[in-house]
């Protein structure tokens, strides 16, 4: 840490006694940091932010690429080699599959979370309360952007319908009850992201046309377009101040379709089928202090529009890269931790911005904790966005935060993180081993990885194809939680009279993490 002291026993008062640490020179036992004044007393004004100059302006390259199956289908080396190849700034990932830190290694980018599926160049700040929603990019120090990253349902596939003759309002309907309740999940939060003034991208596999590509001038030009249609994913998208990049530096659908998938690589088990419709469905936009100066396609060497080959291409999807003008910003405080779950005796790196204001600490506690920290550090201004590795190799297992204290000892804002034993597995539980047909079913688990796409399969007693579920929802990137599983998940419901195997799997694919039984009866 650049700006710290460790001058912390004249402003800490013992008041108690701490249940998961022994009082030492550098845990002081059972206490709670209380500020002072330079003259020593007690410090109860407001904080008063330190003047910081304005960031630049800087270029910066975000790319969007849905590496299909982990990246596996054809050769994960031709992943790697078209990230190299376009050298981004940014990559958000889609069906990584458990791989999304073995891709960033691979590929030379420094940073990644499996939480969003991002890399980077620049840290990664999980700020508190984006859920994993959005994630910062700390593209100049102390200064960032957001970015979210989606991938919306993709079945049923809206061009289908149209192909296969039904109406404008049909499709209308489908996109309605499909893909727009995914989007809105984030469009209730972005815009308030923008309005602080930090520049915003959304991007990812939407698994929908664009409502400025379907147009008159467009009918006709592939087979399933045969109708103009306002695609309502995308306008809502463009509704909430979004701009698309691609469409803004290539105007003209006609000249330029900017087609994304399906891409021409070689065919695995008869996919992909080349009568199949292709579109745009991946896409990168913009809000705020960001201006796309270029854009380009990663893909199969001679595909329609690619800039960038490789050869053979490794995923179903074309990859697109948009190069842009940003002004960073300076966020709010916050607080964000490099993992969410350390083996015991394990290291943590912890990021942070402050105020900037005297008497402020950076202390590690049980989850929700006032009591004495077990480690700390005095914030001497004008320390505001700085890094702090605290001593966590001796915490028992357990759930945990790193909590940002103001000047009055209040908790500012905090990162939760757990401690699991260096052998621990996916603790998967059942409320109720058996329940009726109908009735939702209580499922938690502790320790798992909190991946993007960790979900819960549900499977007939002995199944041994995980591609073979009965029923699934996800688990909402937690690390400890739990779901109630009822008609609101994905396959029939309800689910039939029988014994089967909730199984937890890890990142949109087929690897089980933990198992438990369950018994549905009549």
């Amino acid at each position: 840490m650049r700006s710290r002291s460790l001058a912390l026993l004249a402003v800490i008062a013992i008041v108690g006694c701490s249940p998961t640490a022994s009082p030492s020179p550098t845990t002081s036992g059972t206490a709670t940091a209380t500020a002072t004044t330079p003259a020593g007393q007690p410090s109860s004004a407001a904080p008063t932010p330190v003047p910081v100059p304005s960031p630049a302006a800087m270029t910066l390259k975000v790319m969007e690429f849905n590496i299909e199956d982990g990246g596996q289908q054809v050769d994960f080396g031709r992943i790697v080699e078209a990230i190299k190849k376009a050298d981004p700034d940014v990559v958000a990932l889609e069906e990584a599959e458990g791989h999304t830190r073995e891709l960033a290694q691979k590929a030379g980018l420094a940073y990644a979370d499996v939480r969003t599926q991002v890399l980077s160049k620049y840290p990664l700040i999980d700020p508190p309360g984006a859920n994993g929603r959005y994630i910062y990019v700390e593209i100049e120090p102390g200064a960032v952007v957001a970015v979210s990253n989606v991938h919306l349902p993709s079945d049923p596939y809206g061009p289908y319908d149209v192909r296969d003759g039904k109406s404008a309002a049909d499709v209308i309907a489908l996109e309605d009850t499909t893909r727009l309740p995914a989007i809105k999940e984030r469009l209730d939060v972005l815009p308030a992201v923008v309005q602080t003034g930090i520049p915003t991208f959304l991007l990812g596999d939407f698994n929908t046309p664009s409502d400025l590509d379907w147009t008159a001038a467009t009918v006709g030009l592939r087979p399933q377009v045969t109708y103009p249609l306002a695609w309502p994913v995308t306008a809502a998208v463009e509704a909430a101040g979004f701009k698309d990049s691609y469409r803004t530096l290539h105007p003209d659908p006609v000249k330029d379709p900017g087609l994304t998938w399906w891409a021409d690589r070689p065919i695995v088990d008869a996919y992909p089928d080349h009568k199949d419709p292709q579109d745009r469905i991946d896409y990168i936009f913009s809000a705020g202090t960001a201006t796309p100066t270029d854009v380009k396609i990663i893909g199969e060497v001679g595909g329609p529009q690619v800039d960038i080959g490789v050869a053979p291409w490794g995923s179903d999807h074309r990859s697109v890269m948009t190069t842009f003008t940003v002004t960073p910003a300076f966020p709010q405080a916050f607080v964000s931790v490099d993992q969410r779950l350390i083996a015991q005796g394990g290291s943590l790196l912890a990021r942070f911005r402050s105020v900037g204001a005297s008497g402020e600490f950076i202390v590690v506690r049980p989850v929700g904790s006032t009591d004495t920290p077990i480690t700390y550090e005095l914030l001497v201004p004008p320390a505001i966005s700085d890094t702090w590795k605290p001593d966590v190799g001796g915490l028992a297992p357990g759930d945990y935060e790193v909590q940002l204290l103001d000047g009055s000892g209040a908790i500012e804002v905090a990162a939760p993180f757990t401690v699991e034993k260096p052998d621990a597995k996916v603790a998967l539980t059942l409320a109720s081993p058996t329940v009726k047909t109908g009735a939702a079913i209580e499922v938690a688990w502790r320790d798992a990885p909190g991946s993007r796409w960790d979900w819960l399969g549900i499977y007939k007693r002995g199944e041994k194809d995980l591609g073979n579920d009965v029923y699934y929802v996800y688990t909402g990137q937690t690390v400890n939680g739990s779901v109630t599983i009822d008609d609101t998940g994905s396959g029939k419901w309800p689910i039939p009279p029988g014994v089967y195997d909730v199984h937890y799997l890890l990142d949109d694919g087929y690897t089980s993490l933990a198992v438990a039984p369950l018994t549905v009866t009549r």
